[in-house]
């Protein structure tokens, strides 16, 4: 919440965080590459910065890999749920959180074949 504004999020706070940095990181990358003169950084210091990203990003991956399964169980869950009729008005709210559930593994998966991208290239 800012500025009179409302930015969502999908996922947890980890997520948030991730993000926030990654735009973060982004933004400075921006910054550095406009900057006059260029600095010349050691092979060696490159390649464990490299290492390090590879690393965070291995993470990052498996992380989301185990949100996948996760929602995808809570999916199945909530669909077995549906199975069994209660009533119109819980079987509607039932099915609010099972598209609910679709959308956010939409957004995570999406985000996972992203990262497993960058690694691929960067490996």
């Amino acid at each position: 919440v800012g500025g009179g504004t409302v930015e969502v999020f999908p996922g947890n706070y980890e997520d948030y965080m991730w993000r926030k940095n990654a735009d973060a990181a982004t933004l400075a990358g921006k910054v550095t590459l406009a900057a006059p003169v260029p600095v010349a950084v050691p092979k060696q210091q490159q390649s464990n910065k490299e290492a390090n990203r590879v690393k965070k990003l291995k993470e990052r991956h498996q992380f989301l890999e185990d949100k996948v399964a996760q929602l995808e169980e809570h999916i199945a869950n909530h669909e077995r749920e549906l199975a069994h009729f209660k009533s119109v008005d819980e079987t509607l709210r039932v099915n609010g959180i099972v598209e609910s559930g679709r959308l956010e593994l939409q957004t995570v998966m999406a985000e996972w074949e992203q990262i497993g991208s960058q690694i691929e290239s960067l490996v």
